[in-house]
This record gives structure tokens, sequence and C-alpha cells, in this order.
């Protein structure tokens, strides 16, 4: 007598893989999709928060520009200042930037001008956040969706 699998039970198996691949790879890019977009989220958060931080420290402006490549922090206290930072942007994790592009400039106190009292919205997929940012230069994750 012969031990190993039919034909038809290899079959079977194979077109359970089949739906079962189906149902979890639309979710498994659900996933990375959302997992994205909050590290992209987080990292506009952080640079918000570096650039206040900076500025109060420093007693000098500083300006963030945020773009869909790079996110930039300059020494704003003369016109076209070095390059203090640097971070990858929101298009490294795949993640769209919108309004891309915007400066935020933070005065030696930690109040923002420029862009103040604004959002931007990231996305990916079917997953997006919405970072808010006050008068007083703080950034906030309004929403999460997806």
């Amino acid at each position: 007598m012969r031990r190993g699998t039919t034909l038809p039970e290899l079959l079977v198996v194979v077109a359970l893989l089949g739906v079962l691949a189906l149902v979890a790879v639309p979710r498994l890019a659900l996933a990375l999709d959302r997992a994205a977009v909050r590290r992209a989220a987080d990292r506009v958060e952080f640079v918000h928060r570096a650039a206040r931080l900076r500025a109060q420290l420093t007693g000098r402006p500083v300006e963030l520009v945020l773009a869909a490549d790079s996110l930039v922090l300059r020494d704003a206290s003369a016109p076209g200042g070095p390059v203090l930072l640097r971070w990858p942007g929101p298009a490294a994790e795949g993640v769209v930037l919108e309004p891309a592009g915007r400066a935020v400039a933070f005065g030696p106190n930690g109040l923002a001008a420029g862009a103040a009292n604004a959002s931007y919205r990231l996305r990916r997929g079917r997953a997006e956040a919405v970072v808010a940012v006050s008068r007083l230069g703080r950034a906030r994750r309004l929403t999460s969706a997806g």
C-alpha cells in the first residue's frame, strides 16, 4: 500500500489556501498602510516639537519646512539660513502629505507664525491621519482612519 496524497486532496488544499489569501491580503495591506501613516504622522508631530523646543532653548528663530521628501529645520535668524536638522519626509514611507511645501516659523518664545493653526493630511491607501498645529506651535494628531 502506498502512502501520500491524491490529486483531489492536493487541489482542495490549494483552493483553501487561495481563499485564505483572498481574505488575508487586503487586511494585511490595510495594516501596513495604517502603520506607515502612523509613523509619518508621528514624525510630523515630532519635528514640530523639535523645532519649537530648539527655538525656545537657543533663543533664535527657526523655520520648519515640511515637504513630501524631507522635513527640514533651518536657522531663520538670517535669510536662507543654514540647515540645522533634516529628516526623511512622508514619501519615504509611501505616504502622501497634503499640503506639502508649507513652512512654519518658530520665534524665540516658541510661538509659531506662518502656517500656524494649520492641519496636515497624511494618507496611504485607505489609511489616513490629520495632524493639527496650533497658533502656539503645538502639534497633535486629530484623527486616524482607515
